[in-house]
Protein backbone atom coordinates (compact mmCIF):
# COMPACT_ATOMS: atom_id res chain seq x y z
CA UNK A 1 0.00 0.00 0.00
CA UNK A 2 0.65 3.68 -0.67
CA UNK A 3 0.66 6.89 1.53
CA UNK A 4 -2.20 9.06 0.08
CA UNK A 5 -0.48 11.99 1.42
CA UNK A 6 3.38 10.85 0.16
CA UNK A 7 3.25 8.41 -2.55
CA UNK A 8 5.80 6.01 -0.44
CA UNK A 9 4.99 2.72 0.45
CA UNK A 10 3.57 2.13 4.01
CA UNK A 11 5.16 0.23 6.63
CA UNK A 12 3.53 -2.54 8.81
CA UNK A 13 3.40 -1.85 12.21
CA UNK A 14 1.13 -4.51 13.55
CA UNK A 15 -2.45 -6.22 12.56
CA UNK A 16 -4.16 -3.31 10.83
CA UNK A 17 -1.94 -0.77 11.45
CA UNK A 18 0.05 0.86 8.90
CA UNK A 19 2.70 3.78 9.31
CA UNK A 20 4.65 6.29 6.15
CA UNK A 21 7.69 6.78 6.85
CA UNK A 22 7.90 10.24 5.47
CA UNK A 23 4.69 12.23 7.07
CA UNK A 24 3.62 9.66 10.08
CA UNK A 25 0.65 9.43 8.38
CA UNK A 26 -1.37 6.61 9.91
CA UNK A 27 -3.62 3.66 7.95
CA UNK A 28 -5.80 1.72 10.37
CA UNK A 29 -7.88 -0.87 8.84
CA UNK A 30 -10.94 -1.67 9.64
CA UNK A 31 -12.42 -2.38 13.21
CA UNK A 32 -8.75 -0.96 14.62
CA UNK A 33 -8.57 2.54 15.93
CA UNK A 34 -10.99 1.69 18.75
CA UNK A 35 -8.41 -0.55 19.66
CA UNK A 36 -5.49 1.97 19.46
CA UNK A 37 -7.88 4.47 21.53
CA UNK A 38 -7.83 2.11 24.35
CA UNK A 39 -3.94 2.04 24.68
CA UNK A 40 -2.71 3.63 27.76
CA UNK A 41 -1.12 6.89 26.93
CA UNK A 42 2.22 5.78 28.05
CA UNK A 43 1.75 2.33 26.03
CA UNK A 44 1.44 4.79 22.58
CA UNK A 45 4.84 6.88 23.61
CA UNK A 46 6.25 3.01 24.14
CA UNK A 47 5.52 1.66 20.65
CA UNK A 48 6.46 2.39 16.88
CA UNK A 49 3.32 4.47 16.90
CA UNK A 50 5.06 7.28 19.04
CA UNK A 51 6.18 9.06 15.76
CA UNK A 52 2.99 9.47 15.02
CA UNK A 53 1.67 11.23 18.38
CA UNK A 54 3.44 14.77 17.70
CA UNK A 55 1.94 16.93 14.56
CA UNK A 56 5.71 18.11 13.41
CA UNK A 57 5.15 17.59 9.33
CA UNK A 58 3.98 21.78 8.76
CA UNK A 59 4.92 20.90 4.96
CA UNK A 60 2.46 18.28 4.23
CA UNK A 61 -0.84 19.70 2.47
CA UNK A 62 -3.68 18.28 5.03
CA UNK A 63 -6.58 19.89 2.53
CA UNK A 64 -6.38 17.97 0.08
CA UNK A 65 -8.97 14.67 -0.52
CA UNK A 66 -7.43 11.41 -0.26
CA UNK A 67 -8.09 8.19 -1.83
CA UNK A 68 -7.71 4.90 -0.01
CA UNK A 69 -4.64 3.33 0.23
CA UNK A 70 -6.43 -0.11 -0.48
CA UNK A 71 -8.90 0.25 -3.11
CA UNK A 72 -8.56 3.74 -4.44
CA UNK A 73 -11.70 4.84 -3.62
CA UNK A 74 -12.61 8.97 -2.22
CA UNK A 75 -11.86 8.77 1.19
CA UNK A 76 -14.52 10.69 3.28
CA UNK A 77 -14.11 13.75 6.07
CA UNK A 78 -15.44 13.11 9.11
CA UNK A 79 -15.28 14.89 12.56
CA UNK A 80 -14.24 12.02 15.31
CA UNK A 81 -16.66 11.92 18.04
CA UNK A 82 -19.47 14.72 18.00
CA UNK A 83 -17.05 17.38 18.90
CA UNK A 84 -13.94 16.53 18.78
CA UNK A 85 -12.19 19.17 16.15
CA UNK A 86 -10.15 16.26 15.19
CA UNK A 87 -10.89 15.42 11.53
CA UNK A 88 -10.18 12.01 9.79
CA UNK A 89 -10.28 10.53 6.40
CA UNK A 90 -12.43 7.11 6.18
CA UNK A 91 -13.12 4.73 2.80
CA UNK A 92 -16.30 2.77 3.96
CA UNK A 93 -15.25 -0.25 3.44
CA UNK A 94 -11.29 -0.39 4.33
CA UNK A 95 -10.44 2.00 7.35
CA UNK A 96 -9.16 5.19 8.06
CA UNK A 97 -6.38 8.03 8.02
CA UNK A 98 -4.75 9.89 10.45
CA UNK A 99 -2.39 12.70 10.04
CA UNK A 100 -0.06 13.03 12.38
CA UNK A 101 -0.93 13.97 15.50
CA UNK A 102 -4.01 13.20 14.75
CA UNK A 103 -3.98 10.04 17.04
CA UNK A 104 -3.16 11.94 19.85
CA UNK A 105 -5.80 13.99 19.40
CA UNK A 106 -8.57 11.90 19.35
CA UNK A 107 -6.61 9.79 22.27
CA UNK A 108 -6.75 13.30 24.30
CA UNK A 109 -10.69 13.88 23.30
CA UNK A 110 -11.68 10.40 24.24
CA UNK A 111 -10.41 11.31 27.99
CA UNK A 112 -12.26 14.21 28.65
CA UNK A 113 -15.44 13.13 26.96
Amino acid sequence: MQCPRCDVPLAFLRPQTHLCPDCDGLWVEQGGLGSLLQQSWEALQASPLSATLEANHPDVDLKSMLNCPQCGARMLRYQYGADSGVWLDRCRDHGSWLDDGELAAAWRYLQIS
